[in-house]
């Protein structure tokens, strides 16, 4: 069973997918991504927050270059919701900017 920082987390991290995908693809297209997500690289909604260097992947394969437009939103919409200022760095890397997010939320704990 997972920790509830863990779930906290977890949480807060696809209520940040949620809300950026339907924000940038609208409705339709998010359904239609998470459905080709799944069935092209086994990853469903819920495993996202688990895998998420597999998902950064799977985007990136799927949307190319485009896929760094939603990275940085949902990075945005994670760290205001863990109220973490963003700043910008000169390389761009998904995958440290959440795991800097999930030790932030370590060190509230």
């Amino acid at each position: 069973m997972a920790s509830p920082q863990k779930s906290d987390f977890n949480r807060l991290f696809s209520e940040s997918l949620d809300e950026t995908l339907n924000q940038i693809l609208g409705d339709s297209l998010t359904k239609t991504l998470q459905h080709y997500l799944q069935s092209s690289f086994s990853l469903n909604k819920n495993d996202v927050p688990l895998r998420v260097e597999e998902f950064a992947e799977a985007l990136e394969k799927t949307l190319g270059a485009e896929a760094m437009i939603i990275e940085k939103t949902i990075v945005k919409h994670l760290y205001a919701k863990l109220e973490i200022d963003l700043t910008k760095r000169e390389i761009f890397d998904f995958v440290d900017h959440i795991d800097f997010a999930k030790s932030k939320m370590k060190e509230r704990k």
